[in-house]
């Protein structure tokens, strides 16, 4: 399979006293989001976060590039000057990258499929109806594949699974536009289940109603109850600067009205209350570590 990967689509300028005259090459793999950053229209958890935070800079030049997951791997790795936000951070790209703090949390990836199309028996659930091995539902399975974003995390412990999968039931693809393209792959049968995130992937529902409307999801079993997500930006003395900025406005943020609404704009009524706990308690917390800031 051969997808197109678009990179210079966009460009606006704001600006940080602290990195003045340098220029911020600031990558997203989502092409919607060039429609909605800079603007006060809700897109994702993810482009609503990173609008609060542009909106705090001045004198500091960014060029947002779109480019596909892949390719923002290599831009982190091999220039001094790139950026990207909502990103999780793993041992590996901790190795190579600066992060943040934490940005966002996101409700956990689950595992997307059509109804009638898999078997999912009993023994490969947990007591909370949750996959334990990707690995055995695909044996339960044969011939059929998982789709996954080329170059993505789903975070340690479901990287983890995917680690003890067959090479031949995973099909990888490379988009500028991964939560819709993961979609449309299992639309149109080339996948038989797609993982991801329930407040990315229900806004693209509207594709296909129809088989939308027959699209089951799974839980995975994971220690944590939510993703952390994080800006991360290239090893270098530029890069360090724009995350102590970045840093100093997220403290500002934590515990906001914007910030808090930022999330629950992209969850159903019926997460609320739940959500809200473990956000106060998880980004207290984060507040309380970092006085300084």
């Amino acid at each position: 399979m051969l997808f197109r990967c678009l990179n210079v689509l966009f460009l606006f300028t704001i600006h940080a006293p602290v990195v003045a005259s340098e220029t911020v090459e600031w990558f997203t793999d989502d092409k919607k989001d060039i429609e909605h950053l800079s603007t006060n229209t809700p897109y994702s958890i993810g482009s609503d976060t990173l609008n609060l935070l542009l909106d705090s800079f001045s004198d500091l030049e960014i060029h947002l590039r779109l480019a596909s997951l892949s390719r923002i791997n290599s831009q982190l790795e091999n220039t001094i000057n790139s950026c990207t936000a909502n990103r999780i951070k793993t041992p590996a790209r901790e190795a190579k990258n600066i992060f943040s703090l934490p940005m966002n949390i996101h409700p956990l990836a689950k595992l997307y499929f059509i109804e009638g199309n898999i078997a999912v028996s009993e023994s490969i659930l947990n007591n909370k109806g949750e996959i334990e091995s990707f690995s055995e539902l695909l044996k339960e399975n044969p011939q059929k594949v998982l789709g996954l974003a080329k170059g993505a995390s789903y975070g340690n412990e479901i990287d983890l699974l995917l680690k003890q999968v067959k090479s031949e039931s995973l099909v990888y693809f490379d988009s500028d536009d991964r939560y819709s393209m993961g979609l449309k792959l299992l639309f149109d049968n080339l996948v038989d289940f797609y993982l991801g995130y329930p407040s990315s992937i229900q806004k693209y529902a509207h594709v296909n109603e129809d088989i939308w409307s027959r699209v089951v999801s799974i839980p995975i079993q994971q220690e944590k109850q939510f993703l952390v997500t994080h800006v991360a930006c290239s090893d270098s003395e530029l890069g360090r600067k724009v995350i102590s900025v970045i840093n100093k406005q997220l403290i500002q943020l934590y515990g906001s009205y914007e910030h808090k609404q930022a999330h629950l704009t992209h969850l159903p009524e019926s997460d609320y209350q739940a959500f809200i706990k473990e956000y106060d308690a998880f980004f207290s917390s984060i507040k309380k570590a970092h006085p300084s800031h």
